[in-house]
């Protein structure tokens, strides 16, 4: 089960961002939120979508470790100079890709890093759409139409 919510990740969320950043004609910037779960249950201990919102949204500090009450904040506080205007981060480059990393906070809070992140991130979608395997907007519709019961 988590390999197919880590390929629906990937396919849904991390790679279209990849690509909006890439493509994006003016400044952009790119990040990873790379906080564990620290709930029980099925997710704990990754690092799904919208734990970044409940991150952001400060919702959950009281039941937060402090060093993840400090990734939190981080990023809350760099959406906050973004939505003023400022750069939050460095911005993302085409060529060079760069992006801001949200945890994991037992290495650190948050930190740029070189590139697009795929060492943080499985590859295997893009490493195939390179060798000519697949054509991602062709699995991306075929995910939908999973999602949507077809």
């Amino acid at each position: 089960m988590r390999s197919i919510f880590a390929f629906a990740n990937d396919i849904a969320y991390y790679l279209p961002a990849l690509f909006y950043a890439k493509s994006w004609p003016g400044k952009s910037y790119y990040y990873h939120f790379n906080e564990p779960n620290p709930w029980n249950g099925t997710f704990k201990g990754c690092s799904t979508h919208l734990l970044d919102a409940a991150f952001l949204f400060q919702a959950y500090n009281e039941k937060l470790s402090d060093e993840a009450k400090e990734v939190a904040v981080a990023l809350a506080k760099a959406f906050i100079k973004f939505a003023y205007g400022e750069a939050p981060w460095k911005e993302f480059q085409n060529k060079e890709g760069g992006l801001m990393r949200f945890g994991p906070s037992a290495e650190k809070v948050n930190e740029f890093v070189k590139g697009y992140g795929g060492e943080c991130r499985r590859d295997a979608l893009l490493r195939l759409k390179e060798e000519g395997v697949v054509d991602l907007d062709e699995v991306s519709m075929a995910w939908d139409l999973f999602v949507a019961g077809k």
